[in-house]
C-alpha cells in the first residue's frame, strides 16, 4: 500500500504556468462540459498509453517533483462520502489548490467535472463502493480520471492502474494511500501534462479550431519527435505537429501520429493550402527534414528558427525531443 502522497502522488508531465482562474462544470451525473471538441488518439487510448508507460518506466516516478511540466490531480474521499479534489502544478509534494467545494455528485457513479486552465477541463467519477478485498475502506474506491484533451475523455481506472504498477514493481503512474488504518478515508493522485506540453506518452492539446481561412505570412510549428520502441510507439519514430498561421491561431494538429515505415515520412494536412512533410530517415542523433510547398529544411535550420534538438544531448528526454520551427505560408 502506498504512504501518504510525499512522492507518491501520480503520473506524468508538461508545463507551470501562472495561476489562472479556476472554474468548473459542476453538473450532474450525464451532465456535459459546454466545451467538447471531437479529437484523435491515433488508436491508443489514455488507458492503453499508461500500460505502455508503466512498461517503460520500470522502477521510475514519472510524477516525483523534479519531473516538470506537469499537474497532479489528487482525489481523496471517506466513509463512502465526503469527496476532496486538489490540483499541484508546482515542483512539489503540497497538496495544492483544494477544489473540494465544488464537489456536487459525491456518490457513486457520480461524476463531477472541473476545469484548470493550466490541464483544462477533467472529470472524476467513482465507479466502486464497499469494502475492498474485506479491508476497512469501506466506501468509494475506483475513481475513472478523463481530461478533455487526453483521447477525447478516454477513461483511467486510477485505482487499477496504481496498484497494478505497484503489484508489478514498475514505475507509478498514478498512486494510492490511506491516511490512517481504520479511518476508511484513501486517496489517489494522478500526474497529467499541462495544456500545450507532452510527455512519458501523454499529450495535452487543445483542438483545433475550424474556421476554414488563416492569415498568411510567417506560420509556425511546434513538433514533439516520439522515440521509438517506447511509450507505445512502434519501431518507427511518432510526432506530434501544431501548426499556428500568422496570428498564431492553430490551423493543424496531429498527435503521435507514426511515420510511414518505407518513406518515413509523416504527412501533416491542416487549413493551410499545403502540406506539411516531416522525414526522419535517420538514427536518434540525424536531423529531422520538413518540407511546405517549396520551402524544405532540416532541424537546427537558422533561416527557419528551428530548435528543434539534434541528438541525445539535446532531447529524448521523458521519450522525446521538441523544438518549434517556422516557415513562409
Amino acid at each position: 500500500m502506498r504512504l501518504l502522497p510525499s512522492s507518491r502522488a501520480s503520473f506524468l508531465f508538461s508545463i507551470v504556468t501562472t495561476l489562472g482562474l479556476l472554474g468548473t462544470h459542476p453538473v450532474a451525473i450525464s451532465a456535459l462540459p459546454a466545451r467538447l471538441f471531437p479529437r484523435g488518439f491515433n488508436g491508443m487510448g489514455m488507458a492503453s498509453l499508461a500500460l505502455a508507460v508503466i512498461d517503460y518506466l520500470k522502477d521510475q516516478n514519472a510524477y516525483d517533483p523534479s519531473v516538470p511540466d506537469k499537474c497532479v490531480i489528487r482525489m481523496l474521499t471517506q466513509s463512502g462520502g465526503n469527496c476532496q479534489t486538489f490540483i499541484q502544478c508546482d515542483q512539489t509534494d503540497a497538496l495544492g489548490i483544494d477544489l473540494s467545494a465544488q464537489w456536487q455528485v459525491c456518490y457513486l457513479g457520480g461524476r463531477q467535472y472541473f476545469h484548470d486552465d493550466r490541464v483544462g477541463d477533467f472529470s472524476i467519477t467513482w465507479s466502486q463502493a464497499g469494502g475492498v478485498n474485506g479491508n476497512t475502506e469501506d466506501g468509494l474506491h475506483h475513481p475513472i480520471l478523463q481530461l478533455a484533451n487526453i483521447g477525447d475523455w478516454d477513461p483511467l481506472d486510477v485505482e487499477e492502474n496504481a496498484k497494478r504498477s505497484e503489484s508489478e514493481g514498475a514505475g507509478n503512474l498514478c498512486s494510492w494511500w490511506n491516511t490512517a488504518a481504520g479511518t476508511e478515508r484513501i486517496g489517489f493522485g494522478c500526474g497529467v501534462p499541462v495544456v500545450g506540453k507532452a510527455g512519458f506518452g501523454l499529450s495535452n492539446y487543445e483542438p483545433v479550431q475550424e474556421q476554414g481561412s488563416f492569415q498568411p505570412g510567417w506560420c509556425t510549428m511546434h513538433v514533439v519527435q516520439w522515440q521509438r520502441n517506447e511509450n507505445g510507439v512502434g519501431a518507427e519514430y511518432a510526432f506530434d505537429v501544431q501548426i499556428f498561421d500568422n496570428a498564431k491561431v492553430k490551423v493543424g494538429q496531429v498527435v503521435k501520429a507514426g511515420i510511414d515505415a518505407g518513406t518515413k515520412t509523416l504527412s501533416v494536412t491542416s487549413q493551410l493550402p499545403f502540406t506539411l512533410e516531416v522525414t526522419a530517415a535517420g538514427n536518434d542523433e540525424a536531423a529531422v527534414g520538413f518540407k511546405y510547398g517549396d520551402q524544405s529544411w532540416q532541424s537546427g535550420d537558422a533561416e527557419h528558427q528551428d530548435t528543434l534538438g539534434n541528438g541525445q544531448e539535446h532531447g529524448y528526454e521523458n521519450g522525446k525531443r521538441e523544438g518549434d520551427a517556422r516557415f513562409q505560408c
